[in-house]
């Protein structure tokens, strides 16, 4: 049994607003009437409970949160008594989830299911004073949000290293969260900043709604890709960070096309990779129909078209219509579709720094992270500037920092 229970409570001043006169570019300095702050109260609770069989194991996990936050605003923002706002939001939120799985790991089949559910209930305030009428408008609002769900995978291992996972790799994620603990996970932090401390590490960031929050560790673990880390470690000397930044992403543009009707065109693969000597702009072409279920209608095919690359970096700078048209026709003169055909979908992703090039430069880098962690005890330095490029190293390099620490 585990259980972890944090209570946070912040007080802030805000809102330094001040009239801007545009004809010469000035604005007046702050000026109000009366106090606006911003507090907020947050209790987060957590329990677990794991039993391991030697047919079974079971895990229970528990979470709770409360927060009460209150917001003061003097609305006029002048030396005025005109406006003044006072809002209040108070959430409660509890989540179970129950899992059962396999406790054999040396078999090939391996399975589990599980029961999750959640509810929140949000009660919202907002109140405008007129001062100079004595007058105020209160207004309420109350949300209630509840959820629930079953899930089952089961997994067989064709081979020692090779599995078929039923349902998809989103099992892998959620499978993580299960391990971490959903509360234990912030989503959407910004303006990370990482700074030692007194033999330990604070790690400071803003919330999605202007809140700055900061953690104390042991250990810290960046994954972020080469271009966040300057700002992200400021204390870093500048030509071990110089090495670092210096490497390059290759642009891509991934184009998502799915036909209902695919004309009796059948791609028994999992994709391919497209040479230059073909003279098409595509760098290749994946088939996720033909590989995974329920992506498409039964006659119809879904496709992965990838364009750009280092050495076509212009194609980032087509508009959604080209791209587009260069697909439509990629369709017939690479896949052998009918001329007329048209998608029933196109999604256009754009990655501008999608696939780190490993160049000359790299062993620089490699260098420059050793000395930093060698520097710094604590901080650990990952992601795909270091260990390769692909799924598997992730996977190889997550173990790896996962012992370091351990």
């Amino acid at each position: 049994m585990r259980l972890n229970v944090l209570f946070d409570h912040s007080t802030q001043g805000g809102y330094p607003y001040g009239v801007y006169h545009a004809n010469d570019n000035t604005a007046d300095a702050v000026n109000y009437n009366r106090n606006s702050d911003y507090r907020r109260n947050v209790l987060s609770a957590g329990m677990n409970w794991l039993y391991r069989g030697n047919a079974f194991r079971f895990n229970a996990q528990t979470s709770f949160q409360h927060s009460n936050d209150k917001q003061h605003i003097d609305q006029d923002f002048t030396p005025q008594d005109l406006f003044f706002v006072t809002t209040q939001l108070k959430q409660t939120l509890v989540s179970q989830e129950f899992t059962l799985r396999s406790a054999d790991i040396q078999g090939r089949y391996h399975w589990i299911v599980g029961a999750f559910g959640f509810y929140q209930k949000a009660n919202n305030s907002v109140e405008t004073q007129f001062i100079t009428r004595s007058l105020a408008t209160p207004k309420y609002y109350n949300n209630p949000t509840w959820a629930a769900a079953l899930y089952h995978q089961s997994t067989y291992d064709l081979t020692k290293s090779t599995h078929i996972a039923v349902g998809g790799l989103s099992r892998l994620t959620e499978a993580l969260t299960q391990s971490v603990g959903e509360s234990n996970i912030i989503l959407g932090a910004k303006e990370v900043v990482v700074t030692p401390m007194n033999g330990q590490w604070q790690v400071s960031y803003k919330t999605a709604t202007g809140e700055t929050i900061s953690l104390c560790s042991q250990h810290v673990i960046t994954t972020v890709g080469a271009y966040a880390l300057k700002t992200m470690l400021p204390f870093v000397e500048e030509a071990d960070m110089a090495a670092i930044s210096a490497l390059r992403y290759a642009p891509i543009i991934q184009v998502s096309v799915g036909l209902s009707d695919a004309h009796g065109v059948e791609n028994k693969a999992f994709g391919g990779l497209i040479p230059t000597c073909e003279k098409q702009p595509f760098l290749g072409i994946l088939f996720p129909s033909a590989c995974f279920s329920q992506r498409c209608p039964t006659a119809g095919a879904l496709y992965s078209f990838f364009i750009g690359g280092t050495n076509h970096i212009e194609m980032f700078d087509k508009t959604d219509a080209e791209l587009q048209q260069m697909v439509c026709k990629g369709l017939t003169t690479m896949l052998g579709l009918p001329a007329n055909v048209q998608p029933d979908m196109i999604r256009i992703f754009r990655h501008e720094r999608a696939i780190p090039q490993y160049e000359l430069s790299s062993g620089a880098r490699f260098e420059a992270v050793n000395r930093i962690e060698q520097a710094y005890k604590g901080l650990i330095i990952g992601g795909n500037l270091r260990d390769g490029i692909g799924m598997a190293d992730r996977i190889r390099q997550a173990v790896a920092m996962g012992l370091q620490i351990k």
